[in-house]
């Protein structure tokens, strides 16, 4: 079993700074935040609350035994605000580069489990105009490709004031589908631009891919 995983939750945007600090008391080391629209094709999603035209995405990783944590704190914000329980999940995660440096603990290594998927997803979040070196790298490793999105995060280190006002650093999720025998040589290519160990650089996590499609195969 991994020791770490990735919580995800979809929230209506409003409910944003409430999620935070529900996070902030389970002391959760920092979140990501994308944002996006909505397309109901289901009842169902209007059932848990995701039928408002506009969403946030949060990202956490924690420590696969506080996953119920987590989940209840996104939960608690729309209980709350008297919202539908919106949608959470957990996924183990492969391997993590980036949260150890944040844990008191030494000695600690991460499961990979015995995963028989051929594929998985390597997703890096950095500062924002960090994502080209990381794409450069990767490529020269030999990733096939890869998408950039842009969000912030909400890590309390990182929150900055001016004005009264908190400025949250802008953040790109670089998100890489590659072959499991190439993940190690790809994510050694990022480790030579990216030093995750040392403080407030970035996050990086792999995911395995239980189903694969591309346009034309299946």
């Amino acid at each position: 079993m991994s020791i770490y995983s990735l919580t995800m939750g979809f929230v209506e945007p409003k409910l944003e700074k409430s999620v935070k600090l529900h996070l902030a008391k389970i002391h959760a080391r920092g979140a990501t935040w994308i944002y996006g629209k909505n397309h109901i094709f289901s009842g169902i999603l209007r059932l848990l609350g995701l039928d408002s035209e506009r969403c946030a995405m949060v990202m956490v990783v924690h420590r696969t035994a506080s996953g119920q944590k987590v989940r209840d704190a996104i939960r608690q914000a729309h209980v709350e605000a008297r919202k539908k329980g919106g949608l959470a999940f957990t996924l183990p995660l492969s391997e993590v580069l980036g949260i150890r440096r944040m844990e008191e603990e030494a000695g600690i290594v991460v499961d990979k489990g015995d995963s028989s998927m051929n594929k998985q997803l390597i997703m890096i979040i950095v500062d924002k105009n960090r994502g080209d070196d990381i794409i450069d790298a990767a490529q020269q490793a030999g990733a096939p490709g890869a998408t950039v999105l842009h969000g912030h995060g909400s890590g309390a280190e990182k929150v900055k004031h001016f004005v009264h006002l908190e400025i949250e650093p802008e953040k790109e999720i670089v998100m890489i589908v590659a072959a499991q025998e190439k993940t190690k040589t790809i994510i050694d290519g990022i480790r030579s631009v990216i030093n995750f160990d040392a403080p407030n650089t970035g996050i990086l996590f792999t995911l395995d891919i239980s189903d694969w499609m591309e346009s034309g195969r299946q």
